[in-house]
C-alpha cells in the first residue's frame, strides 16, 4: 500500500494526538505553530475531559 510522506516544504502539517479510546487530528501551520483545523472540535475534547459531558450537549441533532 502506498504511503503519503508530506513534503518538508509543506506549510502544514497532520498531527493525530491519542484522547483516550479516541483521536484528535489537528492540521498545524509549521510556521506560527498556529491550529487550523481541528477534529474534534477543542470544546468537545475539553468537555469530553470534564467528566459532566453527555452526547448532545453541544450539538443538537432533533428538533
Amino acid at each position: 500500500m502506498p504511503r503519503y510522506e508530506p513534503s518538508p516544504d509543506s506549510e502544514r502539517r497532520l498531527v493525530i494526538e491519542p484522547a483516550g479510546l479516541s483521536y484528535v487530528y489537528k492540521v498545524i501551520d509549521r510556521k506560527t505553530g498556529e491550529v487550523i483545523w481541528q477534529y474534534p472540535l477543542e470544546e468537545v475534547v475539553r468537555r469530553r475531559n470534564e467528566g459532566s459531558y453527555a452526547a448532545g450537549d453541544i450539538i443538537r441533532t432533533s428538533i
